[in-house]
């Protein structure tokens, strides 16, 4: 059975099974900088965890959890952007650096955050500490 993921608002139904994990990571940065916060949720597994590297500390377990989180950054960070400098790409793993921008504490900041992608969705994310 074939999934049907979320065209942004494009009226594209994207086929998640010939996604790569690259694209997924991309449609998710696109909703991000845009701040839809449904079609960023869309980019991730129902079970999703979310967590700091190497130490393991879990932010966010779970699309409500992630819901809970970035719709608050979303509302506070109203400027929030951010920009891939360096990708670093496997088959189902991508690791960005990115520069973000808009953030509440005021400059934009360097960080890493690796991408583990399974059937189209985002499934793990690491942020490195």
């Amino acid at each position: 059975m074939k999934q049907q993921g979320i065209g942004l608002g494009l009226g594209l139904g994207l086929d998640l099974e010939t996604m790569t994990a690259q694209d997924v990571v991309d449609r998710q940065l696109q909703a991000y900088n845009a701040h839809d916060l449904e079609a960023f949720l869309a980019c991730y597994s129902p079970t999703v965890m979310v967590a700091l590297h190497p130490g393991g500390q879990i932010l966010d377990e779970g699309l409500e959890a992630l819901r809970l989180s970035y719709a608050k950054l979303f509302t506070e960070c109203p400027h929030l952007h951010a920009h891939i400098t360096r990708r670093i790409t496997s088959e189902n793993l991508i690791i960005d650096e990115e520069e973000v921008e808009g953030l509440v504490d005021g400059p934009s900041v360097r960080s890493i955050v690796m991408y583990e992608v399974a059937d189209g969705l985002i499934t793990r994310t690491w942020f490195v500490e």
